[in-house]
């Protein structure tokens, strides 16, 4: 295996990224357990993109002319590794498998369930962004921590958090385009009293057609 790049494209990412599509794929639709590949001992950097993709070397092929590394990777290593990506990058439940999305210093993650894919369920990247008839919401304990956690880890949010008067959001984007919104209670004892800076007049009933109201119009 080898991956051709203009000289302007190398060391970018890419190649990690396409072999990491390219093993995804192979796992996720074309039910391999196990996958060999050769290359050249002197193409370090093919050599390199094997390991950060996953896969380990195994040893050699000696054929008449020449001789060549052989790479290879299981489906319990490829789960393993989606698995201690999720744990130490982005704490996310062990049951959900994760791995950067896109080449580079992006910050954009992939994710999947590690399960067997649903038959009759296909899933759609928004076809407009800006248009959204529903969305992720993450409950978190501290939100300013987990903001600048996660932007300290490349995470590009779509606003800071904002106080509202019973809640701290604020929006985040999954490479897809799905929107995802991350919010922290600030009246956890459900008094109905907003936080100071809200207008003081907007509770209960009130103060959430407001909000939505707001959300309608443009994210706050």
């Amino acid at each position: 295996m080898g991956i051709g790049l203009r000289e302007d494209a190398r060391g970018k990412g890419y190649g990690r990224e396409a072999l990491t599509l390219l093993t995804d794929w192979l796992f996720e639709h074309a039910t391999a357990e196990a996958m060999e590949a050769s290359t050249d001992p002197a193409n370090t950097a093919m050599r390199m993109v094997f390991r950060k993709a996953g896969w380990k070397p195994v040893g050699s092929l000696t054929e008449p002319d020449r001789e060549w590394v052989m790479y290879r990777i299981t489906r319990q290593e490829w789960e393993d590794s989606l698995q201690a990506w999720c744990r130490t990058a982005t704490r996310l439940p062990t049951n959900i498998g994760c791995r950067p999305a896109l080449a580079g210093e992006t910050s954009q993650w992939r994710c999947r369930m590690a399960e067997p894919p649903k038959p009759t369920v296909i899933l759609e990247t928004p076809r407009d962004p800006d248009r959204v008839s529903s969305f992720l919401n993450i409950r978190v304990k501290d939100i300013d921590a987990v903001y600048a956690e996660w932007s300290a880890r490349g995470a590009q949010f779509l606003t800071p958090p904002k106080q509202h008067a019973y809640e701290k959001r604020c929006y985040i984007r999954d490479p897809d385009g799905h929107l995802i919104e991350v919010g922290q209670t600030t009246d956890p004892e459900g008094t109905g009293h907003p936080q100071v800076g809200d207008d003081p007049g907007l509770t209960g009933r009130h103060a959430g057609r407001m909000h939505e109201s707001a959300d309608r119009a443009g994210l706050e």
